[in-house]
């Protein structure tokens, strides 16, 4: 029909409004609303008679309805409201007289399709039987009058239908030039949008799920399994459309084909669906068919209700989101074998898998806000099951392993005796390092003068350093620790060996390296230094005594980060010939810490792996100085994300140390450590609080202060509490390790004095921004005016800066952010970490930098994977939303 009013007429079946003969540009709902008017012309038309007939249900607000009418309004010219007038609180009215006038070989409604008739406008092809009710169009299967091949043909006998046609047509053309010929889409043949009945030609792609499921004996009978590796299939190909711009608004099991000939589903009828961006359009040069400017983008609530997403039901346009909604709906169906089952309260009763529960909470959550970000979240979730079932075992374990390690720090308090305990056991490890050196006739005389050094350095440990100990020589009644001791006792070494420089130099030795194993770094040093002093001016030192004096002075100044000097000093250090295992285990110490501290991991485990073989061959009853060589093998298993190799090594020197009773010691705390260290690199920061904080416990008791080691581990503690969003936590915990840092005048107190300024802005406090940005610059400029190299920990706070620059949004940022995120290395970070999301947080990174460059496309080709593997990963919760934020900005 076309019906003509006042300067306009509406063409029903190109379903067109054209005024002074210019077609106006109308979404499709405020058209179907003047055909309502225009067919009851004259007579009042309710709002609740146009919430039927437009959106066929009445979950829709007024203003909605206002807005329509307006539009129509602002095509007609009719600002005075002559054509469509108001009836106060019922509805509208046409107030100009219509005019109708039948359209030739058109009857609204009407179908003339029959089995058997050749498809209109395709004499070749007969109709065979129809495929079902579309909605908007009429499906038929046809086949070919000669050859029998099957086609799908879509029909449309009016004008809003048409437009279903045509959206199907481009955005299967978008789909095409962006992703390619996938098998998984179905790709229009030919189209006829001329002469009704308006049609499109598709290749037969299989039977819809249903049907497919009820050959199979019904969608239960498929085990669970295949189930949800369809459902991966499926999502996978919605994240490709939705990478490629275009939603799909309508997803169900009707709309998902499957072929025995064909190893995936295919997504089907994109009648409804939209695009993200409607420039893509214009940049593909693809035609705008079935979309005005206003609806190419996501403005109409298309699609079946019971996959409808809450937000669409109440009238906002749809998003990717949407679609995940209709998955999580899909997924659910899927577990229970039952499709077009609803969600309804207490749904969770019917799905036993916990990980499955949980993925159908997040994607088909009704608050936007806490549903899955993308279809390639979903998918990521569904094929990673296996791994993320191991997982959850691998938890329980740990967390069993944690409350185990906790019971037992808490009875080892009791026990007191450990400076003797560690005196004794230093003492006799010296006295029985000697021993190795009487392998030959020849070198009997040196081995006699080795031992003499060692039995006076014994008594110095002994009588000295216990004596410090005594309740008689204490000035408070708090109980010394070793590091009391040490540190009373060594004030007396120059005058207890004066005039005898080499037993003051091996005695320094000794301290130094007690230092070294508590971490005090820089008195190491001095020791170190001073007895180097000693033998370099001593012409009988021996080249064994200088290299181990080299090698530990070495270890020292990697503690305190000082690595340009620690390389000068492992260059000059020289293993003798013939040279015992003593001193190729300090130079495979060195060398490993070195290696490990400067991002070379991989060349470090060698000699942290000789390390531990040479000790044994020292000494092999010294379970202690094994279990740390074992720990620090572990740890650097740890960081080549040989996680289940560092579990293991550190499960059995946990246990040989409690069965031992050394579960007082620095070495069993060292082996709690590294399992917190474990559990935060698997992001089971529960876990790793309890584990960090146990072991920063012990390690205090034992060496009266925070030493470098305690600092080390509550870090771990702090990222932790900084990844839950404990920043209140998190503040404490990086303030006492600051604190520590400047008390040990360690150059790490600037990475801390950063990370504080993280945590304050993460918390809220935007001061902390432009303080932040000073510190990262002035610890950059100091250590590279003090070593000529960045610092170590730089990487740390260049990317944490660059994360809330980005965050804050400021345009004028841009320029400091993008050089922030140049001078990123993914590879020299993943060197020093054993955390395995790093390049998904890389790739956050860069695509939020994208979202601030207005660059949207690429910012969604690199947020959409990156913030799966995060999610999966359980990655740092405000780094994901963060992402999440930026994802949604370019929708």
């Amino acid at each position: 029909m076309l019906w003509r009013f006042g300067p306009a007429e509406f063409d029903e079946a190109a379903f067109v409004l054209r005024v002074g003969g210019v077609e106006c540009e109308l979404q499709t709902r405020p058209l179907q609303v003047l055909q309502l008017l225009l067919r009851h012309a004259g007579e009042v038309v309710t709002r609740e008679e146009i919430l039927d007939a437009v959106w066929g249900h009445r979950h829709i607000t007024d203003s909605t309805i206002n807005s329509l009418v307006s539009r129509l309004r602002r095509a007609l010219g009719d600002e005075e409201f002559r054509v469509i007038g108001n009836v106060a609180r019922v509805g509208y009215r046409l107030g100009v007289p219509v005019h109708a006038e039948p359209v030739a070989g058109f009857s609204p409604g009407a179908s003339p399709l029959e089995a058997g008739s050749a498809v209109p406008h395709r004499a070749d092809f007969v109709l065979a039987e129809p495929l079902g009710n579309g909605g908007d169009v009429e499906v038929w299967l046809a086949r070919h009058r000669h050859t029998r091949e099957p086609r799908v043909f879509k029909f449309a006998f009016d004008g809003p239908r048409l437009s279903s046609l045509k959206r199907e047509v481009t955005l299967a053309r978008v789909l095409l030039q962006t992703l390619g010929d996938r098998p998984d889409f179905v790709r229009p043949v030919d189209w006829n949008f001329e002469s009704l009945p308006f049609s499109i030609e598709l290749p037969h792609a299989g039977r819809n799920l249903i049907e497919w499921a009820q050959a199979h004996g019904g969608l239960g009978a498929v085990p669970l399994e295949r189930r949800i590796a369809l459902l991966a299939d499926i999502a996978e190909t919605v994240a490709a459309a939705h990478g490629a711009g275009v939603l799909h608004k309508d997803l169900k099991p009707a709309n998902v084909l499957m072929d025995e000939a064909s190893p995936r589903p295919r997504v089907v009828d994109f009648g409804c669906g939209g695009l993200l961006d409607p420039e893509r359009l214009a940049e593909l040069e693809v035609t705008r068919m079935g979309f005005t400017r206003e609806d190419a983008g996501t403005s109409a609530a298309a699609g079946t209700a019971l996959y409808l997403a809450p937000e669409v039901l109440a009238g906002q346009a749809p998003t990717a989101q949407a679609d995940v909604y209709a998955l999580g709906v899909m997924l659910y169906q899927f577990c229970i074998g039952q499709l077009q089952a609803p969600i309804t309260p207490g749904w969770q009763g019917r799905v036993d898998d916990e990980l499955l529960r949980e993925d159908i909470e997040a994607a088909a959550h009704g608050d936007l806000a806490r549903r899955l970000g993308s279809a390639a979240e979903l998918a990521h979730r569904l094929r990673s099951l296996p791994q993320r079932r191991e997982a959850i075992d691998d938890e329980r374990a740990l967390r069993e392993r944690a409350h185990a390690l906790q019971r037992t720090l808490e009875t080892q308090r009791a026990r007191r005796p450990w400076v003797v305990a560690t005196i004794a056991l230093l003492a006799s490890g010296l006295v029985a390092s000697t021993a190795l050196l009487l392998f030959a006739q020849d070198q009997r005389e040196e081995a006699l003068r080795q031992q003499s050094i060692a039995e006076a350095t014994r008594r110095f440990l002994r009588d000295d350093i216990m004596r410090a100990t005594s309740p008689d020589q204490r000035s408070s009644t708090r109980e010394p620790s070793l590091i009391d001791a040490i540190r009373a006792a060594a004030d007396k070494v120059g005058q207890r060996f004066a005039g005898q420089p080499r037993l003051e130099a091996e005695v320094r030795g000794e301290l130094g390296s007690l230092y070294n194993q508590t971490t005090e770094y820089p008195l190491a040093v001095v020791q170190f230094r001073r007895a180097l002093d000693l033998l370099e001016h001593d012409p009988r030192a021996s080249a064994r005594s200088l290299a181990l004096t080299r090698y530990r002075l070495a270890q020292a100044l990697i503690g305190q980060y000082e690595h340009t000097q620690a390389r000068t000093v492992l260059d000059a250090a020289t293993v003798p010939p013939g040279a015992d295992a003593e001193v190729a285990f300090a130079r495979d110490l060195a060398w490993g810490d070195y290696l490990y501290r400067t991002g070379e991991s991989a060349l470090a485990l060698p000699y942290r792996e000789s390390a531990v073989e040479n000790l044994r061959r020292l000494d092999a009853g010294d379970t202690l100085a094994i279990s740390l060589a074992r720990i620090q093998l572990a740890n650097i298993h740890r960081v080549l994300h040989h996680a289940e190799e560092a579990r293991r090594i550190a499960d059995e020197v946990a246990a040989e140390l409690t069965a031992r009773h050394l579960d007082g010691t620095t070495a069993y705390a060292t082996v709690i450590a590294l399992s917190a260290r474990l559990a935060h690199d698997r992001h089971r920061y529960a876990d790793a609080i309890p584990l960090g904080l146990a072991a920063a416990d012990l390690m205090r008791e034992i060496a009266g202060h925070d030493t470098m080691t305690v600092v080390e581990v509550l870090s771990y503690v702090s990222a932790s509490h900084t990844a839950m969003g404990d920043y209140a936590q998190a503040r404490s915990t990086t303030q006492r390790c600051h604190d520590a840092l400047l008390a040990l005048g360690h150059p790490a107190a600037a990475a801390a004095a950063i990370g504080l300024a993280h945590v304050d802005y993460l918390a809220g406090d935007g001061a902390a921004l432009p303080r932040m940005q000073r510190l990262v610059a002035d610890y950059d400029a100091e250590s590279r005016a003090r070593t000529g190299q960045p610092p170590p920990l730089a990487m740390s706070g260049r990317f944490d800066l660059a994360d809330d620059l980005l965050a804050s949004g400021a345009a004028d940022a841009l320029p400091l952010v993008r050089d922030l995120v140049a001078s990123l290395d993914l590879a020299a970070w993943q060197r020093g970490t054993g955390e395995h999301d790093w390049p998904a947080r890389f790739e956050a990174l860069q695509g939020r930098l994208a979202v601030l460059e207005g660059d949207k496309t690429r910012a969604r080709r690199q947020l959409e994977p990156a913030i799966a593997a995060m999610i999966e990963a359980k990655s740092p919760r405000h780094q994901i939303e963060r992402a999440q934020r930026a994802l949604a900005a370019t929708e």
